[in-house]
């Protein structure tokens, strides 16, 4: 859980997956439909290039993005012309081998491609282009072999495309009728080169079909490993628990999207250590003193006591 001096409390809820409160009613707010967007695949024959590119499309919206912030909340879009990435999304070599079944046009020298999406309006739009040519030109991307959209017809194909991998893989599972091990892991901005390094190591090292795929933008890639039998599936699982000790070691999370759930739960213990899971089940056990709220989900009823079990 979520604990900070001076918080808001709602941010204890937020992500407590349903084990301190029954949410009753939310108001939201709707973000304005963009004018438009330029979104692109863009493939690169060198890793190192690609993960530059993805640093300085990061670091420079970011700064874009602050730099508007402190303009005032009501600047619009057509008003500052700045490259700012809503997206960045990475696709390995294997994720494009995979891919390769329905895209047959995917580069065949590209070790990996990054999907980006940045928001237009009509007089942007050109100038915008202009500057992310020149930032994939500065770091060496297979532009001319790359694909990008403005419109809405192309838009929907870069969509598929960005989609396509988990349908394809969903195949492979139902062939070998094995369960996928996925990660869900996100690490510090420093520490992202060397963790996907250390992915790709143990992978090769175990001889494992995998995918690495995802939010690049955020450190927090997917890795899923593909096992074909029992054997593979085991072993799939020790890698994955090394996976863990390694986000945890470099200051990352273990679950930075779908939460910890009933299935990752023991993993938890690596990330805060016994104490803090019992703090937690002390926290959970102030707000539902009779146990009935998301059972077994985030802290095992290990923790719990006689009252809550």
């Amino acid at each position: 859980y979520f604990v900070t001096p001076g918080m808001d409390v709602i941010d204890l809820f937020i992500g407590s997956e349903g084990t301190l409160g029954v949410i009753v009613e939310i108001e939201v707010r709707l973000l304005p439909k963009p004018e438009g967007l330029l979104s692109g695949v863009v493939f690169f024959d060198s890793e190192d290039f690609l993960l530059a590119f993805v640093c300085e499309a990061r670091e420079t919206s970011l700064a874009n993005r602050l730099g508007s912030s402190n303009q005032g909340s009501n600047l619009l879009v057509s008003e500052s012309a700045a490259l700012d990435a809503r997206a960045l999304e990475y696709f390995d070599i294997e994720s494009l081998r995979f891919l390769k079944q329905k895209y047959e046009t995917i580069p065949i020298n590209a070790i990996g491609a990054i999907f980006f999406e940045q928001e237009t309006t009509t007089s942007t739009e050109d100038s915008l282009m202009n500057d992310w040519l020149g930032l994939l030109e500065r770091h060496h991307a297979l532009a001319d072999e790359s694909w990008f959209a403005t419109n809405a017809a192309d838009q929907a194909n870069l969509r598929e495309f960005r989609h396509a991998l988990p349908v394809l893989m969903n195949e492979w599972f139902a062939r070998y009728r094995q369960r996928k091990v996925s990660t869900d892991m996100a690490v510090p901005d420093e520490a992202f080169a060397d963790m996907l390094r250390f992915y790709q190591d143990a992978l090769r090292g175990g001889d494992l079909r995998h995918t690495i795929f995802g939010h690049i933008g955020d450190n927090h890639v997917h890795v899923n490993i593909l096992p074909r039998n029992d054997d593979e599936s085991a072993k799939a699982w020790e890698i994955y628990l090394k996976f863990i000790r390694r986000a945890v070691e470099v200051g990352g999370t273990i679950s930075a999207e779908h939460g910890i759930g009933k299935l990752k739960r023991e993993y938890l213990r690596e990330l805060y250590g016994e104490p803090h899971l019992r703090e937690m089940a002390a926290l959970k056990h102030a707000f539902d003193p009779a146990g009935i709220l998301g059972r077994g989900n985030i802290i095992s009823e290990d923790y719990y006591g006689d009252s809550m079990k």
